[in-house]
């Protein structure tokens, strides 16, 4: 009798543990990889856009990629976001932190002109300091002019 209770009650428990509760809240669900998570922005919505050299003007792409954003941070709410800006190695250190920090605003202004609040969203520039790649052809120094919109706290 023991043994069996004691089995009833792991697959409770396990039950439990794998349960959402069909969360409407904005919460996400109780996976780390499901709906609402920080992967689930990454892999279906995408969280970086792409700059053409030394420019903060958004593209059509882009704008596309920035409106599927926004109305995943509308779903999930709980989420404060932080837009990082980046640029590319040519030009002076000073200039590329300016430019990272100007696209940054540009996504952070899009965002909430579809909705997402404003003091959900932080901004912050990297510049040229963190390159995802190193190198010098002009289709590799792409990868570099971008904005990451991060979930902070996922």
């Amino acid at each position: 009798m023991w043994r069996s209770a004691v089995v009833a009650a792991g697959c409770l428990l396990l039950g439990a543990c794998s349960w959402s509760g069909g969360n409407k809240s904005g919460l996400g669900s109780a996976r780390a990889d499901g709906p609402g998570s920080a992967r689930d922005f990454h892999v279906s919505i995408g969280d970086e856009v792409f700059f053409i050299a030394d420019s903060a003007q958004l593209s059509t792409e882009s704008r596309e990629t920035l409106v599927l954003q926004a109305d995943w941070l509308e779903r999930y709410t709980t989420f404060p976001v932080i837009v990082e800006g980046y640029a590319d190695e040519p030009g002076s250190r000073e200039h590329n932190l300016a430019l990272g920090y100007r696209r940054a605003e540009v996504v952070k202004a899009f965002l909430i002109a579809k909705g997402v609040p404003a003091q959900r969203i932080r901004i912050v520039s990297y510049g040229s300091d963190r390159p995802v790649a190193s190198c010098k052809g002009a289709d590799c120094r792409f990868a570099n002019r971008r904005t990451r919109t991060v979930l902070a706290g996922a």
